[in-house]
């Protein structure tokens, strides 16, 4: 395989993931404007309509805070992964000289850090 054709997949596979994540998320806002004052039957007698109706105000809210952060961290993952700031953050650790085993946690464990 020709690494024009991994890099050109794992940019395929990236960004059908995200734009997956965020329709679905979308999807869910828009099922729940879409019955918003709508207690469902089963839950009439357990939850009060004004607590449904917060809880779908949190859930809208929380869908998307969740749009905006999918689309961070992808922002975040392109820029380690297409500048030279990953490389520099495995130099910097091979530049200490331990086993090869231990460059390599050190490097996931810095990575998951940052």
């Amino acid at each position: 395989m020709s690494s024009e054709l991994i890099i050109n997949s794992f940019y395929f596979f990236f960004l059908s993931t995200i734009i997956t994540k965020i329709v679905l998320l979308k999807l869910n806002i828009s099922h729940i404007n879409k019955h918003f004052s709508n207690v469902p039957d089963a839950y009439q007698e357990i939850i009060s309509k004004e607590d449904h109706i917060k809880a779908q105000k949190y859930s809208i809210v929380k869908n998307k805070f969740s749009v905006c952060s999918i689309i961070f961290q992808g922002i975040i993952l392109l820029v380690w992964l297409m500048t030279p700031a990953l490389d520099m953050l495995i130099n910097f650790i091979n530049s200490f000289e331990f086993n090869t085993i231990l460059n390599g946690v050190l490097v996931i464990l810095s990575f998951t850090m940052i």
